[in-house]
């Protein structure tokens, strides 16, 4: 389970656990207790304090924009929300949707579910598992740590984003969230 988990950590968790043998099962433990301790290095390169397991070629300038379009936002989430609510007022094109499992939601929408997330949750962006840049198009997976009900957690989220060009840089016009 240590590679390749995509699931959350919700009542399903525990019972995936018990199929695991006991070494197995401490590795993940191990694993989790590793990512939960996980520091964000004091880096100036973004692509280093965010680092990629397993990392693919980006090979056009709007895909390179792209990346570092969804570095930033990684950024500046974690220097708290107003650093990433300005991000996301330029990044986030004024008919920008972000559909979920809970429904869509539009620009301002999305900023305020963000808000309300980021205040009860205390979340920090950590790692990419996979970043993917195709045409305008991006695919992440990526793990987060928060806070719930006093306890520290870990999850792996997975996003796909629709990009456009416009004169004052990328624009994310469209994610799905999971």
């Amino acid at each position: 389970m240590v590679e390749g988990w995509a699931g959350t950590k919700g009542k399903d968790y525990e019972g995936l656990l018990r199929l695991l043998t006991p070494e197995e099962r401490e590795a993940q433990e191990q694993a989790r207790a590793e990512i939960l301790s996980r520091e964000i290095p004091e880096i100036d390169v973004l692509a280093v304090r965010y680092p990629v397991k397993h990392p693919t070629s980006v090979r056009t300038a709007l895909g390179r924009e792209i990346r570092q379009a969804i570095l930033l936002d990684f950024d500046c989430w974690n220097k708290g929300y107003d650093q990433w609510e300005a991000w996301a007022r330029r990044t986030l094109s004024e008919d920008f949707v972000c559909h979920t499992d809970f429904g869509d939601a539009d620009r301002e929408q999305y900023l305020e579910a963000s808000r309300v997330w980021f205040d009860e949750k205390q979340s920090k962006r950590l790692y990419f598992d996979n970043l993917l840049v195709r045409d305008n198009w991006a695919a992440i997976q990526y793990c987060i740590v928060y806070t719930e009900n006093g306890v520290k957690e870990d999850k792996s989220m997975m996003q796909f984003m629709r990009f456009v060009e416009e004169e004052d840089g990328v624009k994310l016009v469209e994610c799905w969230n999971k």
